[in-house]
């Protein structure tokens, strides 16, 4: 009871509060609901478990790899956008990802059906 007045046990910066526990739950693109999103798919999609892993060519500042049958992540460390590795709309991205586009800061995970 009361811990919502709790203070913390060292200073925080005042822009933790944007990483709130009840912020990450209300914000459906947060890092708890990719998470979450991503546990979900991990259950029901055998290319997770399965399958050899090959790295793919890509850009710099990008990492990319394909998994089992055709099971595919790319995640853009820079800042600029850059071609998405396969076409079509991921199953899971870590921010918005516009049609053939990964942009930068931005992790995602498609299925390849070529």
């Amino acid at each position: 009871p009361g811990a919502e007045s709790a203070k913390p046990w060292l200073p925080q910066p005042s822009y933790f509060a944007e990483y709130a526990t009840d912020r990450a739950l209300a914000d459906t693109r947060s890092f708890w609901h990719l998470y979450r999103d991503g546990l979900h798919l991990r259950t029901t999609l055998t290319q997770l478990g399965e399958g050899e892993l090959r790295w793919l060519d890509s850009p710099p500042d990008v990492l990319a790899f394909t998994r089992g049958d055709g099971l595919v992540c790319a995640v853009n460390f820079g800042t600029s956008p850059t071609p998405a590795p396969v076409p079509g709309t991921p199953l899971l991205a870590s921010g918005p990802c516009p049609a053939g586009i990964l942009p930068g800061s931005t992790a995602a995970w498609w299925i390849n059906d070529n």
